[in-house]
């Protein structure tokens, strides 16, 4: 049976990833791409590569053919189109570009208008907290918080551990604006279910 050589090439470059030989996982993921060119997994495999290399012009390209392969193949609201977006976030994020991060993260969330994606929109959500609050836009990254609260309440139910772990986030957010009534009680709460859970 024979194996076509752009997944050859992505297991060499997987390998090399392994190995952390970063240049001949470069090199790999190239062939694969040359390969397969419509493939995301594979743009997106050299785009994590480039970054690892600081590559970071060559890597912000690579992922925005993952998301264009992506959205093609899998349509515009598919897990692999967030997935592949937050490595551009990442990158932005890490860059100091936050503006254009931001920009990414509501462009997904526009995407992801249907409830069942709310798993992966309160992702989206937490992210743009954790830019609002990194940047101390207090009041922002609150709302980003409890909307990503709320998504999650809808995907799993208000009691679900995927619920109560952005509750310390939270709290930590109201401490950061001197609400300490509010983290204090929000803490509590993270306490309360940790000891029903034990």
């Amino acid at each position: 049976m024979k194996t076509d050589s752009g997944s050859q090439a992505y297991v060499t470059g997987c390998k090399a990833m392994e190995t952390q030989d970063y240049t001949r996982a470069a090199l790999a993921f190239d062939r694969a791409i040359l390969d397969s060119p419509d493939s995301p997994v594979y743009y997106n495999a050299a785009a994590v590569t480039a970054c690892l290399l600081g590559q970071y012009r060559r890597a912000e390209n690579l992922y925005k053919h993952a998301i264009a392969a992506a959205k093609t193949t899998f349509g515009h609201d598919s897990a692999l189109v967030g997935n592949v977006t937050f490595g551009l976030v990442d990158l932005y994020q890490n860059q100091g570009r936050y503006d254009e991060a931001e920009i990414q993260c509501r462009e997904l969330l526009d995407r992801l208008q249907d409830s069942a994606t709310n798993a992966l929109r309160s992702r989206v959500m937490l992210r743009l907290a954790g830019m609002h609050r990194q940047r101390r836009q207090l009041p922002d990254a609150e709302v980003a918080y409890l909307q990503a609260i709320e998504m999650r309440k809808q995907a799993f139910g208000a009691e679900h551990e995927r619920v109560i772990e952005i509750l310390p986030d939270l709290a930590a957010l109201y401490h950061d604006m001197g609400r300490e009534d509010d983290a204090e009680m929000l803490s509590h709460r993270v306490q309360m279910k940790s000891l029903e859970a034990a």
